[in-house]
């Protein structure tokens, strides 16, 4: 079994006890940090900003801890404060359904969302799939998000930076948003069921690339 099909059956499944599901989901979220779900512009964009924040917390610990026990401490620590700065936290507390927002939630953050993507240049392409493209939302479901970014390296970073700030948002807000940066339209039939692919909730679709 695929790694993100083994998170979502623990996550989904509440015959497992809550103590198991707490722990494995968090451990998991906080290991991957959705990793997997990532294409390779947002990879190589995490790894470039943990090793930026890993610097920091170095630095000051060189001074009192051996370079082994300070590099161990601070990459937990950079991993950690990714974790916590991506938001997930809430995604995990939503599938243990330790949060909620009404529908009208859902609407609200979907329009302002939609229209922050709209004023990017560097955006191609957006759309929302899940519970919602599913018509099955839910007060613990969550937000799914792709976001299709145009080609070029700077336009990758503008697109990273910019999904990065948006969970940081969603962490403000507490709401459960789990949004990505695509390099390419196709790469959404990897990452979408078919029938949410082929009815997705449009945020911004100029050229019509997502009818797929």
């Amino acid at each position: 079994m695929h790694l993100a099909e083994l998170y979502t059956s623990i996550a989904k499944n509440p015959d497992h006890p809550f103590a198991v599901r707490f722990v494995i989901l968090m451990a998991s979220s906080w290991i991957f940090q959705g990793v997997l779900y990532m294409d390779k512009t947002e990879k190589a964009f995490k790894v470039v900003t943990e090793l930026i924040l890993f610097t920091f917390p170095l630095i000051l610990l060189l001074g009192v801890l051996p370079v082994i026990y300070a590099t161990i401490l601070s990459l937990i620590i950079c991993h950690t404060m990714n974790w916590i700065l991506n938001g997930q936290i809430f995604v995990v507390l939503k599938n243990l359904k330790m949060v909620s927002n009404p529908p009208e939630c859902f609407r609200k953050y979907i329009n302002v969302l939609a229209r922050r993507i709209e004023q990017k240049n560097y955006i191609l392409a957006a759309a929302a799939y899940g519970s919602l493209s599913k018509q099955q939302l839910e007060d613990s479901s969550d937000l799914d998000v792709r976001i299709i970014r145009k080609s070029g390296f700077l336009n990758g970073v503008k697109a990273c930076a910019f999904v990065a700030t948006e969970r940081s948002r969603a962490l403000i807000k507490r709401f459960p948003l789990d949004i990505y940066v695509l390099d390419d339209v196709h790469k959404i039939e990897q990452q979408i069921d078919r029938s949410e692919a082929n009815n997705p909730v449009i945020l911004y679709d100029p050229d019509m690339l997502l009818k797929i």
